[in-house]
């Protein structure tokens, strides 16, 4: 790590690649690598010296790697490669500097969350058809037509309001579920936190359930790692005030006594809800809902029968609890996961199956005018 101070020094914390808020640069770094495209430009020297920090960064805190449940050689030698490369070809940019780097990591670890500012737009499944939709969209929007509820997530993260709306919208499970046919919409969903799709289902959850979903993941004492890092992150930014709620409720204070341990996370029993729902529902899904848009998908279709139309989504979920980390000599960001989730199947680069295949293009309306509401519509039991 850098001596310039970005991470907190043991003294302070017993886990290291913890980002120190109090940096006096940490804010302006994380500014300008969020501000970054593939044509900004960077020294070649510091980019090479970063991708040095990387290599260590990937041993040390890539879940996969550190547990041993990947190899560490191949993302190694990829990293060593396209650092000799970048400063040999003298590459000048961000987007040349990585190259296919990042890609190439994320096939070698099996984990496309790990993403890096100024990367450019990845070539994975680039071809695959994706929903259009405008930019800007609310997070939340619920509306209904001839007795169906249509429910459009576009994302499961955000600003204040997205939060506030998105904690609105579990506030108002029971008078959703009272209806009998509903559409869910989570296309171009890339993510966020998936707690509010599981607390909106699990109100109309009709016959208690084990979620089949098992994970591993690091936790500092009953704290997960990641949260720190987007609260320094922020903190930095918008000072101690400026924390949404959600990531401030689990932010944890490091010390030097921390220790790092992985933990088995057993299947969640999910009760009969307050307000348990026999009704039909459809799921759109298409090659952009990755991440906990996908996870949402599943837990609706195990939870309340879903079924799931369009397209398989982004194969972005075996791993999460994804945390940020800023290489020192350009301030790229680079984040890695501190989760692995086991879904029984291979979903990684190839997202959950849908049960239906639908053009994924078209408005959800018309999606939906071609689905039948019949008995033969309607999921098998849950029990």
């Amino acid at each position: 790590m850098s001596a310039d101070g970005l991470y907190l020094p043991p003294a302070r914390s017993g886990v290291a690649w913890l980002l120190d808020p109090d940096h006096p640069h940490l804010a302006e770094r994380v500014d300008a690598a969020l501000a970054s495209t593939a044509d900004t430009p960077v020294d070649p020297d510091a980019f090479s010296d970063d991708l040095g920090v990387l290599a260590l960064l990937l041993q040390e805190r890539h879940f996969g790697i550190a547990t041993g449940r990947v190899a560490a050689g191949p993302a190694l030698a990829a990293i060593h490669a396209a650092a000799e490369r970048c400063r040999r070809e003298r590459r000048a940019t961000f987007g040349d500097a990585w190259g296919t780097l990042v890609d190439d990591l994320r096939s070698l670890t099996g984990d496309r969350h790990v993403q890096a500012t100024g990367a450019g737009p990845s070539v994975i499944r680039a071809d695959d058809p994706a929903a259009a939709f405008p930019a800007g969209e609310p997070a939340v929007q619920v509306s209904s037509d001839d007795g169906v509820l249509w429910v459009r997530l576009a994302r499961l993260a955000g600003s204040a309001k997205d939060l506030a709306d998105l904690s609105r919208f579990v506030e108002e499970a029971p008078a959703h579920f009272r209806h009998d046919r509903i559409v869910v919409d989570l296309r171009g969903n890339t993510g966020g936190d998936d707690s509010f799709v599981l607390a909106w289902a699990a109100q109309g959850v009709p016959e208690a359930i084990n979620y089949p979903e098992t994970a591993r993941e690091w936790r500092i004492g009953g704290f997960v790692p990641n949260a720190w890092n987007w609260a320094a992150i922020e903190e930095s930014r918008h000072g101690p005030g400026g924390l949404p709620p959600e990531l401030a409720k689990h932010r944890h204070t490091p010390g030097p006594a921390d220790v790092l341990k992985v933990v088995d996370v057993a299947p969640a029993h999910v009760p009969v809800g307050p307000v348990p729902w026999r009704g039909r529902m459809l799921v759109l899904t298409d090659a952009r809902t990755g991440s906990s848009g996908e996870s949402g998908a599943w837990i609706l279709k195990h939870l309340l029968g879903a079924r799931l139309a369009g397209a398989p989504g982004k194969g972005c979920i075996e791993y999460g609890n994804i945390a940020p980390y800023v290489l020192p000599n350009t301030g790229a960001v680079v984040t890695l996961a501190t989760k692995h989730n086991d879904y029984g199947f291979p979903v990684e680069m190839q997202g959950f199956p849908v049960d239906v295949e639908l053009d994924v293009t078209l408005p959800a309306a018309e999606l939906v005018a071609a689905w039948r509401w019949d008995a033969s519509s309607v999921p098998p039991s849950l029990g």
